[in-house]
C-alpha cells in the first residue's frame, strides 16, 4: 500500500508551532517498525518546534490510505505544548509511533503505552485512520477519546518514569504530597485503601485512575493538563507547579 499522508493538512493545523519534513523510511526501517508495531509500517514526519532545549521529534505513521489530519495534528502540537510547559522533563521522547505494538491494542483495550527505553510514546494507530475511528465508534457506542487526552497521559507516564530514574527521592515526595489530600501517606495507599479512599479517587478522578498509582497521575495529568480542575486534579495541578515550575512568560 502507498500511504497517502495527509500533510498539508497536517501543516495547516500545526501552523507556524512547528517545521514538519515528511519522510519516507527505506526497506529496513519500514520492516523493522512493521516487526515491532504490529501494522504496516509507513512514512515518518520529522517535527521541529524550534526548542531551545530540546531535539527535533518523529512520528511514525501506519501504511494506510485513510489517514486523517486533525488527529496526527492534535498529537503533534498537544506534545509541542508539553514540551515547551516542561521541557527537560520530557527530554526522553523522541518518537510518537502510531501501532498495534501491544496485542490488546487490536481489540481496542489498550490505546497507548510509553517506553522509556524506547524514548517512545505508541498511540493506536486505528484513531489515526478515518476507517479505524468509524470501527472503534461503532464498538464502543461513543467517541473515541481526543488525542490530545491521550498524548497528555502517555507523555505523562514518559516524564514520570525518567523522573523516578534521574531523581527518586522527589519522586516519593511527590507522592507523599498527593497521598496527603486523600488523608493517607501516599497516592499509592489512595490506590490500595479501604473502600472510601478509593471511591473518592475514582469519583473525584476515573475508575481507571484506581488501578495502579501509575494511572493515577497518568489520569490525573490528562485531566489537568485538558482543563478540568476536580478538586483532587487542581490539587495535582498545584503540586505539579511547585515540581515542576512554569518557564518564564
Amino acid at each position: 500500500m502507498t500511504t497517502s499522508v495527509p500533510v498539508d493538512d497536517i501543516r495547516s493545523i500545526v501552523g507556524a508551532a512547528a517545521r514538519l519534513e515528511l519522510r519516507r523510511p527505506g526497506g529496513l526501517r519500514r520492516f523493522a517498525r512493521t516487526a515491532i508495531g504490529g501494522n504496516p509500517a509507513g512514512d515518518e514526519l520529522v517535527v521541529d518546534d524550534r526548542h531551545p532545549e530540546l531535539r527535533t521529534f518523529l512520528v511514525e505513521l501506519p501504511d494506510a490510505d485513510d489517514l486523517l489530519a486533525a488527529p496526527i495534528a492534535e498529537a503533534i502540537t498537544t506534545t509541542i505544548a508539553i514540551r515547551r510547559r516542561f521541557g527537560r522533563a520530557v527530554e526522553a521522547l523522541r518518537r510518537i509511533s502510531f501501532d498495534v505494538s501491544d496485542p490488546r491494542m487490536v481489540q481496542g483495550h489498550v490505546i497507548g503505552a510509553a517506553q522509556l527505553n524506547l524514548s517512545t510514546i505508541h498511540l493506536i494507530a486505528p484513531y489515526a485512520t478515518a476507517s479505524g475511528v468509524a470501527e472503534a465508534e461503532a464498538r464502543t457506542g461513543r467517541p473515541v477519546l481526543a488525542m490530545s487526552r491521550l498524548v497528555a497521559h502517555e507523555l505523562w507516564h514518559l516524564i514520570e518514569i525518567a523522573w523516578e530514574v534521574r531523581d527518586y527521592r522527589a519522586t516519593v515526595e511527590f507522592r507523599r504530597d498527593l497521598g496527603r489530600y486523600f488523608g493517607v501517606e501516599t497516592i499509592e495507599h489512595a490506590v490500595r485503601g479501604d473502600d472510601e479512599v478509593r471511591a473518592r479517587l475514582a469519583a473525584e478522578v476515573s475508575d481507571y485512575a484506581t488501578t495502579t498509582s501509575k494511572e493515577t497521575t497518568a489520569e490525573m495529568f490528562e485531566q489537568w493538563w485538558n482543563g478540568e480542575q476536580s478538586p483532587a486534579v487542581a490539587h495535582f495541578g498545584a503540586t505539579v507547579d511547585r515540581y515542576f515550575p512554569p518557564p518564564p512568560s
